[in-house]
């Protein structure tokens, strides 16, 4: 039998599934089972797959992944590619030529806003 966490965040969530592949398949159909006949919502097709830990997965602007750390297997958390990819068009949109009448104080003050979220 299979053992599952489930991590959620609003109406986003994660199940964590230590089994075999149709075990976790299993487990994926049942959840999409009581998100539409119980609950009434249509699970997203483009962000519901299964994969292993150690390939990673993104979540929330997160890339999780488990990797090796002193003879150990640990759980790595860092910003995705495409939340690090978005945060950087906001940031070159703000310092274009037309932001160089700004105080630096001024801009650093908007900059700094896009950078905390």
């Amino acid at each position: 039998m299979a053992t599952y966490r489930l991590i959620r965040y609003a109406d986003d969530f994660v199940i964590l599934v230590r089994g075999a592949r149709e075990q976790t398949e299993a487990v994926r159909d049942e959840a999409s089972r009581v998100l539409r006949d119980e609950l009434e919502m249509e699970p997203s097709e483009e962000q519901t797959f299964v994969t292993h830990v150690d390939e990673g997965f993104d979540f929330l602007g997160h890339r999780i992944r488990r990797g090796a750390w002193r003879k150990s297997k640990v759980a790595f958390t860092y910003s995705s590619k495409r939340s690090v990819e978005a945060i950087k068009y906001k940031v070159k949109n703000l310092t274009t030529r037309a932001t160089t009448d700004l105080s630096l104080k001024t801009l650093l003050l908007r900059v700094n806003s896009v950078l905390r979220g």
